[in-house]
């Protein structure tokens, strides 16, 4: 009795958890595990294929010693083709994740390890038309992220921030 329900259930059963799976893409499904040993800065906003390069190249330029880091990249989109193939490059593939989440949702810094994070950068959309929007934007996240950073460690994280109105 107990075999002939598990045939009958147990099929059904896994084709609902990879109809549940399928619907999220690797991005929205994977996580940072964090290395106690790397200090690692978390990338949010408006985060392009340019934007990207230029922050990880200056993360990890020689200038700024050799001491190990990741990236961690959270954005509400999926990555562009040539934002994949940069983190998919073997100098990145290592040292930068990229996960698909909102940056002001809890369950998606905690994906990201943010209260763990040595830092955590807000890059702006400089080609917006209203800049005023952009701005308020970003310090809303870093208000929000502060706040859950400070509520789950009691601590204060370093949140740089790029805004386009001085």
């Amino acid at each position: 009795m107990i075999l002939y329900v598990l045939a009958i259930s147990l099929p059904e059963k896994l084709n609902e958890i990879v109809r549940l799976v399928s619907l999220k893409t690797y991005y929205e499904r994977t996580s940072y595990m964090k290395n106690p040993e790397i200090l690692h800065i978390v990338i949010t906003g408006v985060v392009s294929y340019s934007a990207i390069k230029n922050v990880i190249g200056e993360l990890f330029h020689e200038e700024h010693g050799n001491e190990e880091k990741h990236v961690v990249v959270i954005q509400a989109v999926e990555p562009s083709i040539e934002l994949e193939m940069y983190l998919h490059d073997p100098k990145h593939v290592t040292t930068v994740k990229y996960l698909n989440g909102n940056p002001m949702n809890p369950k998606d810094l905690e994906r990201g390890c943010t209260y763990e994070s040595h830092r955590v950068i807000i890059l702006a959309d400089k080609n917006s038309h209203d800049a005023t929007l952009v701005d308020q934007n970003n310090i809303l996240k870093a208000l929000a992220i502060k706040k859950y950073v400070y509520k789950n460690t009691g601590h204060n994280l370093r949140v740089c921030m790029q805004l386009i109105k001085p």
